[in-house]
């Protein structure tokens, strides 16, 4: 009895292993919404002019980068004045590059609140006049009127050597035979540049997936959906 069971015993173990299959997939080209061709737009008025330079201290500040790493690594590529019901707001966008990684983000943050502006009461911030460094930074971590200004890792290099790498990777943790790349983000949390990337089921009703890769840490996340896919600049995570 004993022996009959020591040898049906590694049967049973190995018929209870859950099989692992890889899925097809099917890779329609998506809309790379992340990295989009900008033409270079410089607002050139000395209240753009300030704020740009507002913007760019506080960037640095914020993330403990020095003017090396901007020159390297950062790039302005549009910047504006708007006005909106809540009063006057500096935009910029900028192209950031590490390695082989390269996307767009923008930055807003308020410069003037309108006078009849009831939002935000507590905020020991003026109205009605134009702000300093001092009172954008309130409003920028209190994260007041949308306003933003993006949270950078700092790293110069990237852990995974190559695009194609990184998709092998997140094809391997999806267990999907295709991906679409759909371009690089960065993570509003932790401020790594990912990789984003998703593709349809074959044979699947209105099934998508979507997969991210950090290229610091190689930490692959991968989640299943409808064929609804939209992809910003940064990610929340």
């Amino acid at each position: 009895m004993k022996c009959w069971l020591l040898l049906i015993l590694p049967m049973i173990m190995t018929s209870c292993k859950k099989e692992t299959r890889t899925h097809n997939t099917t890779c329609t080209e998506i809309p790379q919404s992340s990295n989009p061709n900008f033409t270079k737009d410089i607002c050139v008025s000395e209240t753009c002019k300030k704020y740009e330079a507002i913007w760019k201290s506080i960037l640095l500040e914020k993330n403990g980068l020095d003017e090396e790493y901007f020159r390297n690594h950062i790039e302005i590529v549009r910047t504006s004045i708007n006005e909106f019901q809540d009063g006057i707001v500096f935009w910029v966008t900028m192209r950031v590059t590490v390695g082989w990684a390269s996307t767009y983000v923008g930055d807003s943050f308020i410069i003037k609140i309108n006078k009849d502006n009831t939002y935000y009461p507590a905020l020991p911030v003026p109205r009605y006049v134009y702000l300093t460094k001092e009172d954008i930074r309130t409003i920028v971590d209190s994260k007041a009127f949308n306003s933003r200004v993006t949270k950078l890792s700092g790293e110069s290099t990237l852990n995974i050597p190559s695009k194609e790498e990184a998709l092998k990777r997140m094809k391997k943790a999806a267990h999907v035979d295709n991906l679409c790349n759909s371009g690089t983000i960065i993570s509003r949390a932790s401020g790594h540049f990912m990789l984003r990337a998703g593709a349809s089921y074959v044979n699947g009703y209105n099934e998508c997936m979507t997969s991210t890769i950090n290229l610091i840490t190689g930490e692959t996340q991968v989640s299943n959906g409808p064929c609804w896919i939209n992809f910003e600049g940064s990610l929340d995570y």
